[in-house]
């Protein structure tokens, strides 16, 4: 069943006790993970045990077409039957199987199944939006200005925390439009005003305008500039201070950034012209350097980056003591050779 955009937040904070399925598709990678987290503990609560949160990737699907079902059906060693099984990387290779599940789903699981963009066409798309109420459609759209501002208000007031409207009205300009970059600076913007349980114009400028040039930014720069053994001897110092979905994440934003300029050119607007509609804006020592990297960087290996990007956070998420290794893997083999 399509949920329409009115019903997307009811349907994810109070999911129908008959639902089975929920497809999590679209181009905001930070969306669609931010409802699959909200799902999974909704639905298991706080107390599950690991045998009943089950994640599924392309790779272990394609080894063993019967994976679903199989893990649907088994029954958990410990606590409750009930299961969240969520399937990664979905794409329409998944749908034949997904079709034979949907006829007799289990009742005491939750499959959740994340997908990046689908086009109407897609047949994973079609069979969930065709499906019956038990099986829910979910698209996750980009943030516009107006859901960015509700998000941001809606996070920082579960904090007890106040923003002027002239702050926010900032933040949502100098901010992307991606939902997981946008809330790991609200988590900032929470730490920061811990104490005063306000921000202001002057708070948001020193939290996000003037870090153009941190440690991070300059390790992205050194990515994209294909100066690797910078890059690469960087990591473990970052890592001291970082959680490493910040880089990974950084990595992201700096991607989208790129695709803009290069969308807007190739519809005739200069490069200067389309680099103001980065936000927050290029630092001005870094200008040249982003120029070059448009120049360098073709849209298909853009956005071909971007998605093995957001597997590699799912990576980092799911073997956190090996941090480093992936991330440095990701550095030879992303951006050694083009």
């Amino acid at each position: 069943m399509k949920i329409t955009t009115n019903n997307i937040a009811t349907s994810i904070n109070n999911l129908p006790p008959h639902t089975r399925v929920v497809l999590l598709y679209g181009a905001d990678y930070g969306l669609v993970e931010e409802r699959s987290i909200t799902l999974k503990n909704n639905f298991l609560g706080k107390d599950y045990e690991d045998s009943q949160y089950i994640q599924i990737y392309e790779s272990t699907f394609k080894e063993n077409l019967n994976i679903i079902a199989e893990q649907a059906y088994s029954i958990a060693l410990f606590g409750e039957n009930k299961k969240c099984i969520v399937v990664n990387e979905a794409k329409d290779f998944l749908s034949k199987k997904l079709g034979e599940y949907l006829e007799k789903p289990d009742p005491t699981t939750l499959l959740i199944i994340k997908a990046g963009e689908l086009s109407p066409s897609s047949s994973l798309r079609k069979l969930c939006e065709n499906a019956d109420e038990s099986v829910l459609a979910i698209p996750a759209y980009v943030d516009t200005p107006a859901t960015m501002r509700q998000n941001i208000a809606e996070k920082l007031k579960k904090e007890g925390i106040n923003i002027e409207s002239s702050a926010l009205n900032l933040l949502v300009a100098l901010l992307g439009n991606d939902r997981g970059i946008t809330n790991s600076e609200i988590e900032k913007i929470a730490i920061y005003a811990a104490a005063t349980k306000n921000i202001s114009v002057n708070d948001v400028d020193a939290i996000i305008a003037n870090n153009a040039l941190g440690a991070v930014d300059k390790f992205v720069y050194a990515c994209f500039d294909l100066e690797t053994n910078l890059a690469y001897s960087m990591v473990n110092i970052l890592l001291e201070e970082n959680n490493p979905i910040v880089l990974v994440r950084s990595i992201a934003s700096h991607i989208q950034k790129l695709l803009l300029v290069k969308i807007l050119m190739n519809d005739g607007t200069n490069i200067d012209m389309a680099m103001k509609e980065i936000k927050p804006p290029i630092f001005f020592t870094q200008v040249n350097s982003f120029k070059n990297q448009v120049m360098m960087w073709s849209a298909d290996k853009l956005k071909k980056l971007l998605e093995q990007i957001i597997y590699l956070e799912i990576s980092l998420k799911t073997n956190g003591n090996i941090d480093e290794i992936l991330l440095k893997d990701m550095i030879l083999k992303r951006f050694l050779k083009k």
